[in-house]
């Protein structure tokens, strides 16, 4: 319907200066949505400079991308903002992996709870959680900038390490905090450390050969199927379930240094690797 009114110049001024009151100025806004000769009249006592500045601020907040906060806190340490950028895009760095693992986590720490202190469960889930992450690392499967950045000098192994430490450094966030709210504290419960190395490294070390995701199931299966073989060489007399896995003794523990530290060295050795297109 076209109006049968129009707004005067004045009233037309103060509004594009901003100095009526609320309600004079919806009512104006209401008018000028339906009259085009107010619209005009009105645009003529607007700063052209002015009003091309303002939609310069517009169009900056509007169109700048949202940054997420894995990537803000990485360059409020310093690192660049390219190389923040590919490590934020790691997708185990977002919200929702990390809320799912402190929900399995956190029913981890409620089964030890329920099984006397036991802390069997905890232990198991515990390495598992980086081994998530270092499986949607790095990789065409998984990496929605492996594409681009395979072609450029940051991909390859340097961005492979720095996302698995990003990962490591988010879980340990979570898990730290979860062995410490553990019943009664005791030395077994930090038993999943050096397992965890050994399971994160022997991933990028096996990565090399058939992809990340392949190897972080066949890493994961094996670790899984340690719960077996742990039960059938327990010892009766021991009173904790955790006790009885031969994993978390001191013998087993070096022996996950050990691996460790040789799955650096494949993972050292085979850095050409990773500067390729690797398998799904």
């Amino acid at each position: 319907m076209i109006p049968t009114w129009h707004a005067d110049t004045a009233v037309l001024a103060a509004y594009a200066e901003d100095r009526l009151d609320p309600a004079g100025a919806a009512s104006v806004e209401a008018h000028l949505l339906a009259c085009a000769s107010c619209r005009a009249a009105c645009a003529a006592t607007v700063d052209g400079d002015e009003l091309a500045a303002m939609w310069e601020d517009i169009a900056a907040v509007v169109d700048a991308p949202s940054v997420p906060w894995s990537e803000r806190l990485l360059r409020s340490f310093g690192v660049r903002e390219s190389t923040a950028r590919l490590v934020a895009a790691t997708p185990a760095l977002r919200g929702a992996w990390l809320f799912a693992v402190a929900i399995a986590v956190g029913f981890a720490v409620v089964a030890a709870y329920a099984r006397n202190g036991d802390p069997t469960v905890f232990l198991w889930l515990a390495p598992l959680v980086p081994l998530a992450g270092v499986a949607g690392a790095y990789g065409p499967a998984v990496d929605p900038l492996y594409e681009i950045g395979v072609s450029t000098p940051t991909y390859g192994l340097r961005l492979l390490l720095l996302r698995t430490i990003a990962v490591a450094s988010a879980a340990a966030l979570v898990l730290v905090p979860a062995t410490l709210a553990l019943p009664d504290l005791e030395l077994i419960d930090v038993a999943w450390l050096l397992p965890t190395m050994a399971i994160a490294l022997g991933t990028l070390a096996l990565a090399s050969f058939v992809g990340p995701i392949r190897a972080s199931i066949v890493v994961a299966a094996t670790w899984l199927a340690l719960v077996p073989v742990s039960v059938l060489l327990a010892r009766p007399h021991r009173s904790l379930m955790a006790d009885q896995f031969f994993v978390f003794r001191p013998a087993a523990q070096v022996a996950c240094l050990i691996v460790a530290v040789a799955a650096a060295i494949v993972v050292s050795a085979r850095r050409h690797a990773f500067e390729v297109a690797l398998p799904r």
